[in-house]
């Protein structure tokens, strides 16, 4: 892995595991949904930038997986149209760097940038 996703995830499942809502106020309840609905939207975001290139490796191969988006399915445990649709847009933004961009920086969360990505394809 990577160091910079593997390490936010170890400390968000360490954050998770002791986590209990009862014991935070509820202004610091709404905080960490806010933190944690950013967090949904970048993690999104890579899943969605780095699709494409992880279905050209052989590891959805190695894994006895039938092609990348049932990799990729099993990965995210989401439907496989939704997989399809993540390599598809991941495939596109190589086309539309202003979309990537906002998409890396969380102004666009993965869905909005599905659709952009639809839309300049077919336009």
């Amino acid at each position: 892995m990577v160091p910079g996703p593997a390490t936010a995830v170890r400390h968000l499942r360490a954050f998770l595991e002791t986590a209990d809502p009862a014991l935070v106020t509820s202004t610091q309840a709404a905080s960490l949904v806010r933190d944690f609905v950013e967090l949904e939207r970048l993690a999104a975001a890579g899943k969605t930038l780095f699709a494409q290139r992880a279905a050209q490796s052989p590891t959805w191969v190695d894994e006895g997986h039938v092609n990348p988006a049932m990799w990729l399915a099993d990965q995210a445990k989401c439907p496989v149209g939704e997989a399809v649709g993540t390599l598809v847009t991941s495939k596109a933004l190589a086309d539309l760097p202003e979309t990537a961009a906002a998409l890396r920086q969380g102004k666009l969360s993965a869905a909005q940038a599905k659709e952009v990505a639809r839309a300049a394809t077919h336009a």
